[in-house]
């Protein structure tokens, strides 16, 4: 059975990002002065306002070019830099600023690593697919040495009829995956077009009023006028939604595109064993000396499904593993730095910590998803009659050893984030969103992350959450 490597489709987007770094701005302004860490803490705020500015106009797209990446990297870096030496200090209001600002850069730099993992699982997929091609290539030749040796077709027919079983199974389970994912799109789009609709009347009613308000008499403009600046904020809430949603549609239609295209490798792999089949039925007579050059061509098929598997298993020992401990590194960055944050930016820093937990338990998901789809490819190679299956079969052990590992990390990771949330203080509404996405969060098993899945994210329920949802301490 093909397991398709899942995606990162969970991943906190640049836009709670920058929902977070609103969070963490907002701290700010409680703070007293605080000399050298103040001058940090403004002059990091203008950076990453600069670098929110860009991700704003991608957004819209779902999508950035290299140039928008390298920009908004520098920003995360220059921030991160300015603010390192003042992150929590003393303790004071603007050391905890610097600590939670630090944080929102930490993840934000994770961000573009993120998104390198899920080309690399994409990548993944894509070769095992390609290695599937060539196991149907040993496949047919074998079918054919095994034929023309004992002029008995009926083995190879039995073998031929179970690998297309398998395919066919596979062409389904890929089906049912796209066919959720169309939804999914269908239902975005839907959300979108609601979200820009709602926008468009709280712009046309902020407009009316701002007509009505130059008729007024003066006594009632300034109420008029408080109005149409309610409406209009309301009005970018809901363009702000409609970006994040189009962020998301666009992570998910590549992988729909995907899923089509491996639909139909699959069924030319069927193809391939069809044509097996009638040249069985014709071979029936072969000649020894046709038996012998089949057996040479499935060794020679044998010997690139070992060194696709070789290179498979280093692609995920080593360049997987280098790009999720660069994503890693930053998270845990973004966890320690919010940990330094004193009382005075506690909420803001559990938000920050939270988003970072969570993002390193998917994360460490998708690494232990990588390793036990690959795990399964390679047992399911050590169960066929290859001379080298021995050799499969360790490969499918240590990788099944990795992805158990990486399992037990990520639920400790999600566990983490559910404390983080619990800790922040909130209105009402958004207070039973993070405590829902707290108790989802807490109840997540090793062996039930396949099973786990959706599209929280902090901020995400209802109405976008930023600074203004945030309570203030006792103390400020």
């Amino acid at each position: 059975m093909t397991r398709t490597t899942p995606r990162l489709s969970r991943r906190r987007t640049r836009g709670v990002s920058l929902i977070l770094a609103g969070a963490g701005l907002a701290c700010v302004g409680a703070c007293n002065r605080g000399g050298d860490s103040e001058t940090a803490v403004h002059e990091a705020s203008i950076v990453l306002k600069s670098g929110a500015e860009a991700d704003r106009t991608s957004l819209g797209t779902g999508s950035s070019n290299a140039s928008a990446v390298d920009y908004r990297i520098r920003r995360l870096e220059e921030a991160l830099a300015t603010l390192s030496p003042h992150v929590g200090a003393d303790g004071a209001a603007y050391e905890s600023a610097a600590a939670v600002l630090a944080a929102v850069s930490e993840n934000g730099l994770a961000v573009e690593d993120e998104a390198r993992v899920v080309e690399l699982t994409r990548e993944l997929d894509n070769r095992k697919t390609a290695m599937r091609g060539t196991l149907g290539q040993w496949w047919k030749h074998y079918a054919v040495a095994r034929s023309s040796a004992t002029f008995d077709p009926k083995d190879s027919i039995a073998d031929l009829n179970r690998m297309t079983a398998m395919l066919q199974e596979d062409i389904e389970q890929i089906r049912q995956t796209k066919s959720v994912m169309d939804e999914k799109i269908a239902s975005l789009t839907s959300q979108i077009n609601e979200a820009m609709d709602q926008a468009q009347s709280e712009r046309e009613e902020a407009g009316r009023l701002q007509l009505e308000s130059s008729r007024a008499a003066p006594t009632e403009t300034p109420a008029l006028a408080e109005r149409v600046r309610e409406h209009s904020r309301r009005a970018d809430s809901y363009e702000f939604q409609a970006q994040r949603l189009r962020t998301r549609l666009g992570q998910i239609e590549p992988d729909a595109q995907e899923k089509a295209r491996h639909i139909e490798r699959l069924q030319t792999q069927m193809n391939l064993l069809e044509e097996s089949r009638q040249q069985i039925a014709e071979r029936e007579r072969t000649s020894a000396d046709d038996a012998a050059a089949a057996r040479r061509a499935a060794a020679k098929s044998e010997a690139s499904l070992l060194e696709q598997g070789g290179a498979l298993n280093d692609f995920v020992e080593n360049d997987l593993r280098d790009l999720a401990s660069s994503t890693e590194r930053h998270l845990r960055n973004a966890i320690a730095n919010a940990g330094k944050a004193s009382d005075s930016a506690k909420d803001s820093a559990n938000l920050a910590k939270a988003s970072a937990q969570h993002r390193l338990g998917d994360l460490y998901a998708s690494v232990g998803a990588a390793h036990e789809s690959l795990s399964d490819l390679f047992l399911h190679l050590g169960t066929l009659s290859l001379e080298n299956a021995s050799r499969f079969t360790e490969l499918g052990q240590a990788r099944a050893a990795s992805a158990t590992e990486a399992r037990e990390q990520a639920a400790e990771a999600y566990s983490g984030a559910a404390r983080s949330l619990r800790a922040v203080r909130v209105r009402s509404e958004s207070k039973d969103a993070l405590n829902a996405l707290a108790d989802r969060l807490e109840g997540v098993e090793p062996e039930s992350l396949d099973e786990f899945g959706g599209d929280e994210t902090l901020g995400d329920e209802g109405q976008p959450m930023g600074e203004d949802d945030a309570q203030p301490d006792a103390d400020d």
